[in-house]
């Protein structure tokens, strides 16, 4: 199980202005100045008072990777190019869905890949 942070709208305090998307480092600061205060959220970027709208901390949730059986039989998330968290997926129904086009770029068939939970 993994934490997902899930980016909201950066927003300025004074006037409620939206900025522009927030970073995952400004949600999470956000979230946990709100926890702090029990206020809004206030964080400072840029020289700005601004709170994070929207975004959320989800602890414990899913992420999806995938393994290819490997040529002695063995499942292994390398041979299927998982070397790294950058292209895990959210859910199960969109690692499903990738299955194909994996087999064919790794010269195999779709019994020999399959979605794991990470």
């Amino acid at each position: 199980m993994a934490t997902t942070i899930k980016a909201g709208t950066l927003m300025a305090y004074d006037t409620a202005e939206t900025i522009r998307e927030a970073t995952e480092a400004e949600t999470v600061a956000s979230i946990e100045a709100a926890a702090r205060d029990g206020g809004a959220g206030v964080i400072e970027v840029d020289g700005r008072r601004c709170y994070v709208e929207g975004g959320e901390v989800i602890e414990g949730s899913s992420r999806y990777g995938f393994e290819a059986r490997t040529r002695d039989g063995q499942w292994s998330m390398l041979a299927a190019g998982q070397q790294d968290e950058s292209n895990y997926l959210d859910t199960r129904e969109a690692a499903e869905a990738e299955l194909p086009r994996l087999a064919d770029a790794l010269g195999c068939s779709v019994d020999d890949v399959r979605v794991v939970e990470v």
